[in-house]
């Protein structure tokens, strides 16, 4: 079979979709598969090499939007695509053949006081029609599923759990520790958070959080890794320094992968907060690179990480305060979380991505025939 999978999220700055989609396609290359792939994008993607993959370059056009719903469906019917993958959030509505996508969450139609009137009703018009014309609706935990199935009412055999994994490039080392961390100027704690600033991931309460901890920590500081995406816009910067802990705080936007690997490997503990998440592949990585985790109770990330991270409330900045401490003060804690969260992250291998992935198309095309 001929499975076209639609790349476009692999060009200028991929974010959480791009990296899942690279996970996906790092176990495909690994795994023997009668299969071939053709992986859709503009000139600049990077896409991995693979047996199978042949890289096909969609005509650029204006707006992302018409390239991907109007050049792309007449490449795919042209390439004779069995059946076309997108790995988020909508399809490309013309193509005339079966097509899968991977819904990660449906924030935007529950908590649509987070988005601008023009994305979340973006957002919500194509991802129903997609999902109406989907011969499957692929999504990234039990409780994306759940709330899929409140919100759009599909019928739930449609709606399957492909959960992520880890990038095997996230926990390969390289990292000189002691020089990085010098030439950041760091003698104390490194408190790490990454992931896109949405409202939902509570980067406020973060903040007073780790104003509590700098009193018990004068020597600790708080990275923030990810661009602001926040709406409305808020100055966490501002915010930061209103507190008087600015000094103590880096706000570095969007952060290059490479960067941010060896943060991973640089910093004492990971903060990965929200109030509604799809799945959390930060922290995930976070686990693979041995640094213990603070994440909050709710939505999949207690689903996910359970008793491999610590769980706090994510709109308790005491809370949130007493277990950074406790894993900077204890390191028998440190060493079990390091420990629980290298088992967690073995058990989301690319490798294992890519066989459900692959167990699941297949499930849906034998059903579909």
């Amino acid at each position: 079979m001929r499975i076209g999978i639609d790349c476009s999220e692999l060009s200028g700055k991929p974010t959480g979709v791009g990296r899942f989609l690279r996970v996906i396609l790092a176990g495909l290359a690994q795994t023997e598969t009668p299969h071939q792939f053709s992986l859709y994008g503009p000139e600049d993607i990077r896409a991995p090499e693979g047996p199978g993959f042949v890289v096909r370059h969609v005509p650029r056009r204006s707006r992302k939007l018409l390239q991907e719903q109007l050049e792309l469906p007449r490449l795919l019917s042209k390439d004779g695509v069995d059946l076309f993958y997108t790995p988020g959030y909508w399809l490309p509505l013309r193509a005339r053949i079966p097509s899968i996508f991977t819904l990660h969450d449906v924030s935007f139609v529950a908590h649509p006081e987070w988005f601008s009137t023009r994305e979340r009703l973006k957002r919500i018009t194509l991802s129903r029609l997609s999902a109406r014309k989907a011969v499957a609706v692929f999504t990234v935990s039990e409780f994306s599923r759940t709330e899929i199935l409140r919100h759009y009412r599909l019928p739930p055999e449609r709606v399957l759990v492909a959960k992520e994994g880890v990038d095997p490039d996230v926990a390969r080392g390289g990292c000189d520790v002691a020089a990085f961390r010098s030439r950041l100027g760091l003698s104390g704690p490194l408190i790490l958070s990454v992931g896109s600033l949405f409202q939902r991931r509570r980067t406020d309460v973060l903040l007073q959080a780790f104003s509590d901890l700098s009193r018990r920590h004068p020597e600790a500081r708080l990275w923030v890794a990810g661009e602001n995406r926040t709406h409305p816009k808020v100055d966490y910067g501002r915010m930061a320094a209103k507190m008087g802990i600015g000094h103590r705080v880096f706000f570095g936007g969007y952060t290059q992968e490479a960067t941010v690997r060896q943060l991973y490997q640089a910093a004492d503990l990971l903060v990965f907060l929200s109030e509604y998440e799809g799945f959390g592949l930060p922290p995930l990585e976070a686990c693979a690179c041995g640094l213990p985790v603070v994440s909050s109770r709710g939505s999949s990330l207690e689903e996910i990480f359970r008793d491999h991270a610590m769980l706090v409330d994510a709109r308790d900045p005491k809370e949130i305060a007493d277990a950074m401490d406790s894993l900077l003060s204890d390191p028998a804690r440190r060493r079990l979380m390091r420990s629980k969260g290298l088992e967690l992250a073995a058990a989301y291998s690319a490798q294992a991505a890519a066989a459900k992935f692959l167990s699941l198309i297949g499930e849906v095309m034998g059903s579909s025939q």
